[in-house]
């Protein structure tokens, strides 16, 4: 798009900004936001691109990080109008591709989403032995109390106390 009047050459045009598509020529702005679940960084022609770069053209889904847009990658959420893919905070995870949001971690099992280095976003861990998982469990679940036991994964619900025990 130009944001002016009167460019002399194409090469005046400017890439169509983060989370925004351009779909025709002759633009003065972009026209589309993209929708939830995909990204757009830049040069994005529709509002639900497949994975595309002008530039790079290894870029896949296997490798979306070259990508100029595209679908939301596992492990991220892009909510419409997403330049760049948002990793999922610890707590929470996203399975699948094109997720407009992360999920809130199951009981009985962790996700220390972005802030452990070799934590993946797009799925869980088994909470670790003597500790208890609840919903949202992150980094570093909870160790069980004097006088109760855990095994890997625990996390069983008590109706009792309403929360998770040991």
């Amino acid at each position: 798009f130009y944001p002016g009047e009167g460019a002399n050459a194409s090469t005046a045009c400017v890439p169509c900004s983060p989370g925004h598509a351009c779909n025709a020529t002759g633009l003065a702005m972009p026209n589309e936001v993209v929708e939830a679940g995909y990204f757009a960084r830049v040069y994005a022609s529709s509002a639900t691109p497949a994975y595309g770069s002008k530039t790079d053209v290894t870029c896949s889904a296997a490798s979306w990080e070259r990508c100029d847009y595209g679908p939301c990658p596992a492990g991220y959420a892009c909510p419409a109008g997403t330049g760049d893919p948002v990793l999922c905070a610890a707590g929470r995870y996203a399975p699948n591709t094109s997720s407009v949001e992360c999920d809130v971690c199951p009981g009985r099992r962790r996700c220390p989403g972005g802030v452990v280095e070799g934590a993946r976003t797009d799925q869980t861990y088994p909470c670790f032995e003597g500790h208890w998982c609840p919903e949202g469990t992150g980094v570093l679940p909870p160790k069980c109390p004097p006088g109760r036991y855990g095994g890997a994964g625990w996390g069983e619900q008590s109706a009792s106390d309403e929360g998770f025990s040991c």
